[in-house]
């Protein structure tokens, strides 16, 4: 028989320490040998501390077109993942949508994805766009070393495959600033050579209307 492991630990401190990488430290019990663990940070914290979490949005100039149909090849805009076979994927944290017209009224909303690869198909990388799309630092970082390439209009996704991510009401009259906020929480991972497609259906046809984004951090992932 193996030799049983014994697992020391210290009674709970009143403060949280700083420590240098490397250093040990012995977990923390309470006074009835409970093992002690709780998230110290928000979620996504120590994610976005490590410099590779990053927003992409369409530029006003190249808002789109709000529709009342459920799209089918079309995506308003696209995140790729450019990594090589074995590279980072793209975890997505949130997607969203705003209006930034007045219309007479906008109905409820609708926002979408997909994420390719899809059925053994590969995404089709898109020519990269940094004038159409917008690129931020979640971390404060001054430029992108990445190999994420944006792109909107692009129809190379699959009819019927769109998921609906968030949905929000918009307003009986007059309406601007109308949008959805969707936490995916890791729920969508883009792999090397895979893309985001994003969409939206809405009640009311409103021209150059839409700005649509995501945010997402890179990370080198074992893919079941």
């Amino acid at each position: 028989m193996a030799d049983p492991i014994v697992l020391q630990g210290n009674v709970r401190q009143t403060f949280a320490p700083n420590l240098p990488a490397g250093q040990l430290l012995s977990p923390n019990i309470n006074n009835r040998a409970d093992l002690l663990m709780a998230q110290s940070l928000p979620p996504y914290a120590e994610l976005v501390r490590l410099g590779n979490t990053w927003t992409m949005r369409t530029a006003t100039a190249s808002a789109f077109n709000l529709v009342a149909a459920l799209p089918t090849t079309l995506a308003a805009a696209i995140l790729y993942n450019g990594e090589a076979a074995g590279g980072k994927s793209y975890v997505v944290h949130s997607i969203f949508v705003t209006s930034i017209v007045t219309t007479t009224a906008l109905t409820p909303m609708s926002l979408l994805a997909q994420v390719l690869p899809n059925a053994g198909n590969s995404a089709t990388a898109p020519t990269h766009s940094a004038t159409t799309t917008l690129l931020t630092s979640n971390s404060g970082k001054s430029g992108y070393g990445g190999n994420a390439r944006r792109a909107v209009n692009v129809t190379t996704f699959f009819t019927d495959l769109w998921q609906v991510v968030g949905a929000g009401t918009g307003a009986a009259t007059a309406s601007i600033a109308t949008g959805v906020y969707a936490d995916v929480g890791g729920g969508l991972i883009i792999p090397p050579a895979g893309a985001l497609g994003l969409n939206v259906i809405a009640g009311t046809v409103a021209t150059a209307s839409g700005i649509i984004g995501c945010t997402w951090s890179e990370c080198q992932l074992d893919l079941g």
